[in-house]
Parts: C-alpha cells; structure tokens; sequence
C-alpha cells in the first residue's frame, strides 16, 4: 500500500526503515486531543476549558475524577499527586485509554450516560453497570454547557438537513432524523479538524513552495522540506502555522491547538 495505508502500529514498529530521501529531511506533527479541543472550543464548559488553558493532560483528569473516581475533589488546580493515581499508573496504558473513549463516547458522540455501556473493553475496569452509569452522569452533569450545545445542534441538524465546519464547509444530511444528528455533529468535530488539516498543508505548500507531502494523517502530517531550508527556523515558522489560536464558536475563547513534533533526519 502506499504510505497512507499503514497502520499506525506499523509505523510504531518500523519507522526506522522509512527515511528522508538524501538531500532532504521531514517534519512530523501530531496534534495533542484535537477532537476534544474542537468540541471544547465550541462548547465552552469552563473545566475543560482551564484544563487546556493549563496543559492538564485532560483524559488523566478525567479518569481520576470521574471514570475510576480516585479523587472525586479534585479540581483543575490540583497537582498530579492529588489524583491518587495507582502506583502502577501508566500515562500511556489501557485505563488512560478507557478514559479518553469514556470521554468521546459519553460527552462528545453519544447521546447519554448509557453509551459508556457500549465502549468496547469498559468491562475490564471492574465496574458494575450501575456504577458506569452513575459516574458518567456525574461527569455530563458537571459539562451543562456540551450538553445544551449538543442539544442545539441536533435539533438544527434534524431541521435544517445540513452542518457547518467553523470554516463555513457545508455537509448535507439524510437519512432519519437521528442519523442527520448524528452525522452533523460528527462533521462539526472531525470535518473541522480535516479543514484546518486543509488550510495548514496549503499554508505550507504556499510559503515553502520546494517542499513536499510525505504523509497526512488526519490529526497529523509528515513535511518534507531540501536541506536548503535550515531545520531551527523552518519548524519554528511551520509550528506557528500548525498551532495557531482560532475562535471557533460564538462567545468562545480562542483555541490552539499544540502538537508533538519530531524532526527525521535521511
């Protein structure tokens, strides 16, 4: 396949067989949650919000306050050695991961507390179904503002038949009213990260115009740019591009949107 059809598995595995060619070197971003920060963005639920603000890692959080409730009073401010994290914690691990699906599944896609009784693996956290239930209400319950937006949206999407990516990018929607909801919101979330995908690679093209694409991975891009162009000032020029602040929704503060970085050397 070509290099959009390998799995992310395999580049974990095999990056070090797939290299610049001689007299050039690549960029690779990785946007940090950039779902989540596009529905923040919207949104505006002040946790979540001062959670970004602060450069928390949001789905840690998320699972020590709510999905495994370590530390049910902690706030925003608390250091990570308030959220009584297990002393075999890993930041990178399965119960991180149930949290960040805990996170979309509930708050983000679905449309209550019950979808965390779908989210595949959720049986492996030990917890009983009315347990779930009542720890993602409480998590809902503390984001008033994602919800009534949610609301808002769906019943925009059901009537007006279409949605909008904050760049203004129409999709029309069909099928039941359910599926319209559905499909609409999706496209608001992930339709915007695709358009400010769009507009990065063409801010790039435009200002290194001997430069080329390698890889573009929704949340994340390689960048192949000739020796000619010195490594230092170009990534920092590119990462003012890829990071900047956008408003995103009315009334709403401006979001960036940061990303992990890495320079490949042929």
């Amino acid at each position: 396949p070509n290099l959009g059809g390998f799995k992310r598995e395999f580049w974990k595995q095999h990056r070090s067989i797939i290299r610049p060619d001689p007299g050039e070197w690549w960029l690779e971003f990785d946007w940090s949650g950039i779902e989540a920060r596009m529905f923040t963005a919207y949104t505006s639920d002040e946790e979540d919000v001062q959670l970004f603000a602060q450069k928390k890692d949001i789905h840690t959080f998320t699972c020590a306050k709510y999905l495994m409730a370590w530390a049910l009073d902690i706030s925003v401010d608390s250091p990570l050695d308030g959220y009584n994290l297990p002393a075999d914690w890993d930041p990178k691990g399965e119960v991180r991961t149930r949290a960040k699906n805990f996170r979309y599944g509930c708050l983000q896609y679905g449309t209550g507390p019950k979808a965390v009784l779908g989210m595949p693996g959720i049986e492996s956290l030990g917890l009983d179904r009315q347990m779930l239930l009542q720890r993602a209400q409480r998590f809902l319950d503390a984001r008033p503002k994602a919800q009534a937006w949610k609301e808002m949206i769906w019943e925009r999407c059901r009537t007006d038949k279409e949605a909008r990516t904050f760049m203004g990018r129409r999709r029309k929607l069909f099928g039941p009213d359910e599926d319209r909801a559905k499909d609409g919101l999706n496209h608001m979330i992930q339709g915007s990260v695709a358009d400010l995908m769009d507009w990065v690679l063409i801010e790039v093209e435009r200002t290194w115009p001997q430069g080329h694409l390698i890889l573009n991975k929704h949340d994340g891009a390689i960048l192949a740019f000739p020796d000619s162009c010195p490594v230092e000032p170009t990534w920092a020029a590119v990462r003012l591009i890829v990071e900047r602040e956008w408003e995103i929704g009315q009334g709403t503060p401006a979001m960036g949107f940061p990303a992990e970085w890495e320079v490949i050397h042929a």
